[in-house]
């Protein structure tokens, strides 16, 4: 069954079902399944009338489910906040989409009212399907679906999830282009930076993309090529169903690696992937380059392993000259870097600082794209680096391609390494052979992890805050190692033995997960009675 939606990665994989954007399909889509973000507001009334014009270009006889939406109202006064635009554009949208549905799904009360009390609707034309008070409640969704369309309760995880959570990674814009036009780059200077730029049109909108770096690394920067920028557009392209086009000439081997070997791959495992087309020159000739051997200095427990590793190894070829630290998620003046300047400085290695403004101008999902975001920093000073070590996350017998658009792109990296490794730039493995807790272990004997070790959630707190999710799952590995106090100066180690119960609890959640299960067994083994209290509380914390 193929189905036609604004949001195809918010869908989980099913046996039988292929996903394409809203707008494709026409002659051959079975239902239109729309997931809407908090949208319905004056601000949205082109993005509104774009969905309807989109239906419309559907046959008739192709059923459409709003599986989720709201309004911008903030309040139950509706009167008040009267728009004829924007109640014009949205009773459109609902009287299309119930020609085709007996009912709207919407999220809370005030959606509805809009709806039934403001617009018009009768009761039976909406439905209330999820109540932020009850986040965790299925029912209503369940009623809402068995009433409109019961094959899609195959689907019920994935729009709870969405209702939690209502993002969109792209939607279709009324100026939606095919293409992602990717034009010459030029570097400027500013004091003591250098930056390279692109000015990239998406749907009709020029967006300019950059990455700035310390004036002493200018020269490094590869603007004769497009390899960065169209690194860091492709999951982009594949999410939204575009192609590429680039004015500069791309890498040979990596434009090679990449429509023949990556694209295909991913799409092939993925069928909500578009099969994106990279146009562009290839580039063989040799380029101006140093001889820098780096790897990422996020001050995590990947990076501080990797760094351990080839500081002086046996391959003496292979050891570090720099460390690298760029903007992947926390901003371009985070601790990150100050952090990373402190391991450089005692390590005596010149750290090269990357800037840039990818996650805010395309709104990325980190989960999904770090590996990109990381290596648009790095490809944009290709010719600085003979090798880059990429931190891997997990041992690669984890690795797999099943459902890509939607899982962390640490187990795809073996794939992603040899894509982005060519005859005179290398992406190799940092740390594959050890697994996070046999790292953990390793870095209790280097002392920069232990003075300046960082993996909250929250980053510019001036150390761990132990609570969350990252943190309690590292302190519960230094508690399995004996080795919390030789990390006091970066965790409240005395407060982790106070609420060590609520890491526990966490424990017992996270059991099954390839980095917490060999610590769950460990403590089963050696603290029954503690794990025992904790599964208990757990229970109790996990609706019925």
């Amino acid at each position: 069954m193929k189905i036609a939606t604004n949001t195809p990665s918010s869908f989980s994989l099913a046996s039988g079902y292929e996903f394409v954007h809203l707008g494709d399909g026409a002659n051959d889509v079975s239902m239109i399944v729309l997931l809407l973000k908090r949208n319905w507001g004056g601000g949205h009334v082109d993005d509104i009338n774009a969905l309807t014009l989109a239906i419309c270009s559907y046959p008739k006889e192709i059923p459409c489910y709003i599986v989720g939406c709201e309004s911008t109202i903030p309040d139950t006064n509706l009167k008040k906040y009267a728009m004829k635009t924007r109640d014009d554009a949205v009773r459109a949208l609902c009287d299309e989409v119930l020609t085709r549905s007996k009912s709207i799904g919407v999220r809370g009360e005030i959606t509805y009212l809009y709806l039934t009390e403001f617009l018009g609707y009768s009761e039976d034309q909406v439905d209330i399907i999820f109540d932020s008070e009850f986040p965790q409640s299925i029912e209503s969704l369940q009623e809402f679906l068995q009433k409109n369309e019961p094959s899609l309760r195959v689907f019920e995880k994935a729009f709870l999830f969405f209702q939690n959570k209502p993002q969109v990674f792209y939607e279709r814009p009324p100026t939606f282009d095919r293409n992602i036009i990717i034009p010459r780059s030029y570097v400027t200077t500013s004091g003591f930076t250098s930056r390279m730029s692109a000015d990239v049109l998406i749907d009709g909108k020029i967006t300019t993309l950059w990455c700035e770096t310390g004036k002493a690394y200018e020269k490094f920067f590869l603007s004769e090529r497009a390899d960065a920028f169209l690194c860091i557009l492709l999951p982009v392209a594949m999410r939204s169903g575009k192609d590429i086009v680039c004015e500069s000439p791309v890498t040979e081997q990596f434009l090679h690696n990449l429509n023949e070997i990556l694209i295909p791959q991913l799409c092939a495992h993925d069928p909500r992937l578009y099969r994106t087309t990279v146009v562009a020159a290839g580039d063989s000739s040799d380029l101006l380059r140093g001889n820098a051997v780096a790897t990422g200095m996020s001050c995590g427990v990947d990076s501080l392993y990797t760094t351990s590793l080839y500081l002086a190894s046996e391959f003496t070829s292979m050891n570090l000259t720099h460390l690298y630290a760029g903007n992947y998620l926390y901003g371009n003046d985070s601790r990150v870097y100050e952090r990373a300047e402190y391991v450089a400085e005692e390590l005596k290695l010149p750290l090269v600082r990357t800037g840039t403004n990818i996650s805010e101008s395309l709104k990325l999902p980190h989960v999904y794209t770090h590996f990109f975001k990381t290596m648009f920093g790095v490809l944009a000073l290709r010719k600085l680096f003979r090798i880059y070590y990429y931190s891997t996350a997990e041992d690669f017998s984890h690795f797999s391609l099943k459902g890509n658009g939607t899982t962390d792109t640490a187990i795809m990296e073996l794939l992603l390494l040899y894509t982005f490794s060519c005859p005179d730039f290398q992406v190799i493995t940092g740390g594959v052979k050890k697994e996070r807790l046999e790292k953990t272990a390793a870095i209790c004997t280097f002392p920069s992890a232990t003075k300046f070790l960082n993996v909250c959630l929250y980053p510019e707190l001036e150390r761990n805050c132990g609570k969350c999710t990252k943190c309690m799952r590292t302190l519960l590995m230094l508690d399995m190692l004996k080795s919390l106090d030789l990390f006091r100066a970066v965790f409240d180690i005395d407060e982790y033995h106070r609420t060590r119960m609520d890491s526990f609890v966490y424990l017992v959640k996270e059991k099954k997960s390839i980095m917490l299960s060999e610590v769950y067994k460990y403590f089963l083994r050696t603290e029954p009675s503690l794990v025992r209290q904790a599964e208990a509380r757990f229970s109790n914390l996990t609706p019925r």
